[in-house]
């Protein structure tokens, strides 16, 4: 749980409803116009769709444990985080099964795991600088 201002927390959800938004348009729009104009601009192929899904889960689970971690345990506002994350992304995915011009796809459905484990490599990492310990540097002349 961290010690963070009401504006931060604000931030912190408008950042998390925005993104959430972003998805659903992403995700749940007819596979032409403006959809396959991006999907175009990045190749148009299922590699690069896929990719497309591994860095929105992976902005996504980010941006829920922001969230959820100024409430909760950082290990539990993982947990939460990732399993949000799964059945959002299964559920979009699934969806698109119903939407025109989009399929359901293996590598879509894979990229949101993908996404979920890059985020937890990314929330778990652990932080080599700290701004507020001095470096010690041995001086050349003491050898």
């Amino acid at each position: 749980m961290t010690n963070s201002t009401p504006k931060t927390h604000l931030l912190a959800w408008f950042l998390c409803f925005s993104w959430l938004g972003l998805l659903g348009i992403l995700l749940l729009s007819p596979g032409t116009g403006i959809i396959s104009q991006i999907s175009g601009l990045f190749g148009g192929s299922e590699v690069t769709d896929a990719m497309g899904h591994i860095i929105m889960m992976t902005v996504n689970c980010l941006l829920i444990y922001g969230v959820l971690s100024r409430y909760r345990p950082a290990k539990q506002a993982q947990i939460i985080a990732m399993v949000l994350v799964i059945i959002l992304g299964l559920a979009l995915e699934l969806a698109q099964f119903w939407i025109p011009f989009r399929s359901v796809s293996l590598i879509d459905i894979l990229s949101v795991f993908i996404g979920v484990g890059i985020a937890t490599f990314i929330i778990n990492m652990p932080i080599k600088y700290n701004p507020t310990k001095p470096v010690m540097v041995k001086s050349l002349s003491t050898q």
